[in-house]
C-alpha cells in the first residue's frame, strides 16, 4: 500500500512541475505559460508559406496519406527552434516528417513564449497539414 502512495505522490509532483529539464542543454524549457510561442508573420502566413514549400513525393500520396503530422519542438527565448520530434511515426513516407522539418527549421525565428511578461524557453506542438497540391515525382 505504501508503494502505491508514493507512486500517486511521484505522479502528483510530476504532473504539477511547471517547468521540464531539456536534457543535453541544461535549460529550463517551460511547459505552464501565458502566451504560446507563434511565427513572427502569424500562423496564417507560416502555413501559407508551408504550402507553397512543401514537396511530398507522389508515392506518398498513393499510399493514403493522413491529414495532419504533429510535431513538437522547443522555442528558446530569442525564437530559435531546436529539439523537433514527430509525434506521429509514418513508415511509408519518412519523406513527409523530414520535409516538414526543414521548412520548420527554414523558417524565421519564433516570437518567443511568454511567462509573467517574459520571453521563456517552451515546448510548442503544430499540426502541420498535408499538402496535396505539392507533389513531386520520386
Amino acid at each position: 500500500m505504501q508503494l502505491k502512495h508514493a507512486l500517486l505522490f511521484f505522479a502528483a509532483v510530476v504532473a504539477g512541475s511547471v517547468h521540464a529539464q531539456a536534457a543535453y542543454t541544461g535549460k529550463v524549457i517551460e511547459t505552464n505559460i501565458a502566451g504560446e510561442a507563434i511565427p513572427r508573420n502569424g500562423l496564417t502566413e507560416f502555413y501559407k508559406t508551408l504550402m507553397v514549400e512543401m514537396e511530398i513525393p507522389n508515392r506518398c500520396m498513393e499510399e493514403g496519406m493522413p491529414s495532419l503530422l504533429k510535431l513538437r519542438f522547443v522555442v528558446d527565448t530569442v525564437g530559435n527552434i531546436s529539439q523537433i520530434v514527430s509525434l506521429q511515426q509514418y513508415s511509408f513516407c519518412p519523406e513527409f516528417t523530414a520535409e516538414a522539418i526543414r521548412i520548420l527549421m527554414a523558417s524565421q525565428p519564433w516570437i518567443p513564449g511568454q511567462k509573467h511578461g517574459k520571453a521563456v524557453n517552451s515546448y510548442r506542438d503544430l499540426s502541420v497539414p498535408i499538402c496535396f497540391g505539392q507533389a513531386n515525382e520520386q
